[in-house]
Formats: C-alpha cells, structure tokens, sequence
C-alpha cells in the first residue's frame, strides 16, 4: 500500500479541527459559536479543497499492510504504557489532568468553579472529543462511573489516532532514501532522547531519580515519551502540525498548521511559530531574487491562512488571556512574566553563583541537541532552517515564564522534533550508502553514522526510564480499576493553584462571549 502525504495531512487537518469546532460551540454562547464555527469550518473546506498532491516535499511512502499495522500497535502499546485512559499506573502529572477531564465530562460547559466564579482556562482542547463521548454516557445513565469509564476509553482511542498518524508521518518523512526502514523509523522516534544519562553522570556523579531530564538543575528539553507520558494534551497535535509545517513546499497552509497547535498549547505554538518565520523568510529570499515576491504574498495571505488563523486566534487569545497566570493576576508576589530565566538575573546580581548556571547551560546545550546538530551539521551547511532551529534552541531555556520551566520544556518540542527527523534522515541516508567490505578504512569514512547510532542508543535510556518507571509501579501497586472510575475529584476540590483557572471569570472579555 501507498501511503500520501496530502491524505495525512488532511486526516491530521480535520484530527485537530474537530475539538476547536466543538469548544467553539459547546463554550460561546450560541451567536459566537456559529459566527466563528462557521469561518474555521470554512477555511478547512478551502484548505482541503485547494490541497494538491505536491503541496509536500516528500509525497508518499510504500508501506506493506503489515508494517502499517505494526505502526497502528506500536501507537496504542505507546499511549497505553503512557497512561493514556489510566489503564496503567500514571505520572504525577496526570492527578490535575484526570480532575480536569473529569469536570470537562461532568460539568456543564464552559466548566465554572465557586459558584460559578472562577472559570477552567487551560489547554483543554485534547479532551474535547473524549469528554462528548463521557457526557452522552452521562446524560443516558446518570452514573458518573460509567460517564468517566467510557471518557477513558475514548481518550485512549483518541490519543491513539493521533499518534498513529504522528507515527506514519514521521516515517514518511525521515525515510527519503532509496532502503526505506519504517518501522525503526518508528522506533527510533519513540526512544529518542538527549544524552541525559552522560550530563547527568558528568554534572551530578550519577542518576538518583528515573526521571532523569533534570539533571541540569535550571532546564529540561522532554524527550518525545516523557512529552506523551506527562504532557500529552500539548503534546500530540503539536508533533502533527510541527511535521506538516517541515514537510511543506508553499506557505498558502503554513498559518493553518502553525495556528492549530495554538488550542492544545500555547508554548508549544511559539516553538511552531519559529520554525513558520523561518520558513517564510525562506520562501521571500528565494522568491525575491525570482522576482516573485507577489506570488509569496498570496500564499502567506491565502483565504485558508486568513480565516483559520483568525477564528482560533480570536477565541483562544481571548479565552486564555482569562488565566490567571496568563493575565498575571496571581498573588504570589513572584513575577510570572515572560523574563530572563530567574537564576541567570540572580547570578547576575550576585545573589547565587553565575558560574554553575553557566556551566549547566554549557553543559545542558551539548548533550541536550549540540552532539546531534554537530555531528549532521555537514549536511546543511546552508540550511536557514536547521541552523535558525539550532539558534532557537540555544536560546530558549534562558528565557521563563510563570513560576516554572515550562517555557522552555515546552516551546522546544517543534524544535526537537525537527533533530529527531534531521537526524535520522541523516541516519538512513548514510546506511543507504554503506560500503559491502567493511575495513579499517570504510569504518573511518562512516565514523559520523557511527557515533549517530551511539548517540541514538545512548538517549534511548531517558525513555526507557519512562517506561520502566511506569510499568514496575503497575506491577508493585496494581490499578483498582473500580475505585479509579468511580471516585474521580474534581479539580474543585484540589489545591490547584493559578495554572488552571480565573478567579474573576465575570470581569474577564471571555465572559462577554461565553454561554452562560
């Protein structure tokens, strides 16, 4: 069978719309919800019909039913092991998660707390398709076991979809060679991480915890199992999006992908929103010495770009713009702004030792994506793309916003996606070209392949410790499937914080044209 680009595109185009038209409707009052439905639904009729079979780089991948079907497994055992529908045991992470998607199920929409004071705002996009299942459930029956228990399926299986078609795009793009290799393409992507074990060994004499990816103490770039095992409502679409924009051509959908990660997480979208300027810079250099630049204005401006992108920007800017955090309306007394990373102005004012952050940026820069950039920088010697990618991530862990590092953990995903895809491309290409009489001298010319796979091998252990972690705690502490269904908080009744919510929902512009 023939897998094509355009039929991936479009499925992850719809995959990603289908929540926002539903939030759409489901939290704007009935006026706002068909008015802005309405624009989105018809930039994506535009989008797929204007889509061609050209429209990416790489076209097409052959793929036997049997590989596919591997790939299809591969996304389920993944999700599943992740926590997804919390048929195993799952991250700490997933305690606030389960609380949200619980009230998104059980509570009317737009989901309020105190008295209807105090609004859910966060990226709550992901469940959206999932907790319409939960509440048709709960309408019918009234039991909030059953309710939570099929919302639990339905989110396993949605998750799934998604990743599966994560999981054949990346093949698709990162086998280019003449030898195509689909399933440890696959593979590969699951397990790849930075070096964490040798930073954490060199910095801190060891490994004492099995979540290791804060080794240097100031950062963490997540590898792609720790993203869907902690944060796989940011995660999914983001890995979507992030691949349809490598792989196109023109810039008439550029907008549509970049805008649709938006809902799902707005770090992560600024991650994307980096990798789209470049690519547009590209396209005006390339074609303005063609003197085509007119021709680069009608794509960047294309009906689809135009309508998608202000439906969702509208919506979601307004909606999260009600968060407390996002609105810096907390009382901490800590500045939540978006800021140099606290610990380098500390440094700076003398208040902690400047030279160990430095040292760990150093360090945490080399083994993070440096080793991996520098062993394919040969191959994009003029590459703005890859280079301007490489420059993002330099930067990206100085900077902070809120209280914590999640700036930096989660505006890099796009970005190492992108080291993932390069890299392995690097990978295949150089097996494609493998000598037959393997010597002193072949072995010399393929050093760099070699210390690619080392490398591969060597961040496989970050993951690994995921998967370790999660199962070991599965089999030691079992799951107690009916006391999980059935005694579900609410996030009401957690000590949450700023992160999720408004506790002046009344006075915020997402109340003006919310349903309530």
């Amino acid at each position: 069978m023939t897998l094509h680009y355009k039929n991936i595109k479009l499925s992850a185009m719809i995959y990603a719309g289908i929540p926002i038209i539903i939030f759409m409707l489901g939290w704007l009052n009935i006026i706002y919800g068909i008015l802005f439905s309405a624009v989105f639904i018809a930039g994506i009729i535009f989008l797929i019909k204007k889509s061609k079979d050209d429209d990416g780089e790489i076209k097409t991948l052959n793929l036997s039913k049997k590989k596919f079907l591997i790939i299809i497994a591969i996304a389920f055992a993944w999700c599943i092991l992740a926590g997804q529908g919390g048929f195993v045991h799952q991250t700490s992470d997933h305690t606030i998660r389960n609380a949200i998607f619980y009230d998104l199920i059980i509570k009317p929409w737009p989901v309020t707390y105190n008295n209807g004071e105090a609004l859910l705002s966060y990226y709550i996009a992901h469940w959206m398709v999932p907790s319409v299942f939960g509440k048709i459930v709960f309408f019918i029956s009234g039991s909030y076991f059953a309710a939570y228990l099929v919302g639990n399926i339905a989110l396993l299986l949605w998750s799934s979809f998604g990743v599966a078609l994560v999981l054949l795009l990346f093949s698709m793009m990162a086998n280019i060679g003449k030898k195509t290799y689909p399933i440890i393409a696959v593979i590969c992507f699951v397990f790849f991480s930075g070096l964490d074990i040798v930073g954490s060994n060199i910095l801190n004499g060891g490994v004492f915890s099995l979540h290791i990816e804060w080794w240097a103490t100031y950062f963490q770039y997540s590898s792609n199992s720790t993203c869907l095992f902690w944060v796989y409502n940011q995660t999914i679409v983001t890995w979507l999006m992030t691949l349809i924009i490598i792989n196109e051509k023109k810039l008439k959908d550029l907008a549509v992908a970049g805008i649709l990660i938006f809902p799902y997480g707005p770090f992560p979208f600024v991650g994307a929103f980096i990798i789209c300027l470049i690519k547009v810079i590209e396209r005006f250099v390339e074609e303005f010495k063609k003197h085509k630049f007119a021709q680069v204005i009608k794509e960047t401006f294309s009906p689809q770009n135009i309508m998608v992108a202000l439906s969702v920007a509208i919506v979601f800017i307004i909606y999260f713009m009600s968060n407390q955090i996002v609105a810096n309306e907390t009382n901490s007394g800590i500045d939540t702004g978006l800021r140099l990373h606290s610990d380098l102005i500390y440094g700076f004012l003398g208040f902690s030792p400047l030279w160990n952050f430095i040292y760990r940026y150093i360090s945490f820069i080399i083994f993070e994506f440096g080793l991996f950039v520098f062993i394919m920088r040969k191959g994009h010697k003029n590459d703005l793309l890859f280079w301007g990618i490489t420059a993002s991530l330099v930067v990206i862990p100085l900077i902070q916003m809120g209280t914590s590092n999640d700036f930096s953990m989660r505006v890099s995903i796009p970005g190492l996606v992108y080291i993932c895809l390069m890299f392995l491309r690097y990978i295949f290409e150089k097996m494609s070209t493998l000598p037959k009489k393997i010597d002193s001298k072949s072995i010399k010319s393929q050093i760099g392949v070699i210390a690619a796979v080392l490398a591969l091998f060597i961040g496989a252990i970050t993951p690994t410790f995921e998967f370790y972690r999660e199962t070991s705690l599965t089999i030691q502490q079992g799951i107690d499937y009916g006391n999980q269904y059935s005694s579900q908080e609410s996030l009401e009744n957690m000590n949450y914080g700023d992160n999720f919510t408004n506790e002046h929902y009344k006075d915020s512009a997402f109340y003006k044209i919310s349903r309530h």
